[in-house]
């Protein structure tokens, strides 16, 4: 598919009570999730949102940084700090993409909290695709987090994309990148 392809297909007007296209949902700290979501973003016919978390909560500093784990690993809820009117309208959507990084073999708070306000209001009929970067490990353990979450209220696919982050930014993923794009516009074509 050539960029101008890509930009056609982005152009085209959908009828807002029919789902046709896929949602990117991305967290990204240090920029390598937020590589990947914009990829898949220039590759899917999609919207993409990035998670925001209101004033008060600086995932960058160092002290944020044990909130973090704390969330991650030890099951803490920040999920108030979550800003979800970006989050709101997700039913017009076949396909919904989250993307973000593996955190403590677990996946990322923010991203988890964000697929607790989803939760809400996604549809049986809707696919839910998973792409996450990570270090080194961790990603089994992440996606079936989120794969538990949606059991029997999305239709969540088991072909995860799992990006080491110093591969992805190499390009020796972009054979499974291209797989995992495929997979995902199969999905929003049967709609």
């Amino acid at each position: 598919m050539s960029f101008d392809d890509i930009k056609q297909i982005e152009q085209v007007d959908f009828d807002s009570t029919t789902n046709q296209k896929a949602l990117i949902i991305y967290y990204s700290r240090n920029g390598h999730s937020e590589k990947i979501a914009n990829d898949l973003h220039a590759a899917i016919p999609s919207d993409i949102v990035q998670i925001q978390e209101k004033d008060g909560m600086n995932r960058s500093s160092y002290t944020n940084y044990f909130t973090s784990f704390s969330e991650s690993y030890l099951g803490y809820d920040y999920s108030s700090y979550l800003k979800t009117d970006n989050l709101a309208n997700i039913a017009k959507y076949a396909a919904l993409v989250f993307v973000g990084p593996v955190w403590c073999w677990d996946l990322c708070a923010p991203l988890k909290n964000a697929c607790k306000e989803v939760l809400k209001t996604v549809k049986p009929t809707q696919h839910v695709f998973v792409a996450l970067s990570l270090g080194g490990a961790g990603d089994k353990g992440s996606f079936e987090v989120l794969k538990q979450m949606f059991n029997g209220k999305a239709i969540v696919h088991d072909d995860y994309l799992s990006c080491v982050e110093s591969a992805y930014a190499s390009g020796a993923l972009k054979e499974k990148f291209d797989s995992f794009v495929k997979r995902v516009l199969k999905a929003v074509e049967k709609w």
